[in-house]
């Protein structure tokens, strides 16, 4: 089952600056590296996972539990975090929820429309993400 929320929340994680995540998605993409079903794609130069066909620079930042089609990271989310699966998932949450609200009050960088433009898109993004699940 494909599930949309997932690769959205993924996709949100991997743009917040958060250091937990960060480390724990390093983890995960130093085992993909050394997988077989790694892959470069040719003309965008963008690293795939060849099972799932996910962007690995995205897929490392799931807030799910051993998220690799091929359950290869297992020991390094157990290893991360000794809780429960649930105890586990629900903290990934809060640190993408934690992400979130960092981005939506960056405003150095960008000029302030843009600013309102993203915290819209990133607001409309955490209504789906409640209720989207594609089969």
């Amino acid at each position: 089952m494909f599930n949309i929320g997932e690769v959205i929340e993924a996709w949100a994680a991997s743009y917040a600056k958060n250091p937990e995540r960060q480390q724990l998605a390093q983890l995960r993409y130093e085992i993909c590296r050394g997988c077989e079903h790694f892959g470069k794609r040719a003309i965008i130069g963008d690293e795939y996972c060849k099972d799932c066909g996910c962007p690995i620079s995205k897929k490392v930042f799931s807030k799910k539990f051993n998220a690799c089609p091929l359950k290869k990271w297992e020991n390094v989310d157990k290893n991360y975090y000794e809780g429960t699966k649930e105890e586990w998932e629900m903290e990934q949450q809060q640190l993408i929820e934690r992400g979130v609200v960092e981005m939506l009050n960056w405003d150095v960088k960008w000029p302030k429309q843009r600013i309102k433009d993203s915290q819209k898109k990133i607001v409309k993004l955490q209504a789906k993400i409640e209720n989207l699940t594609i089969s």
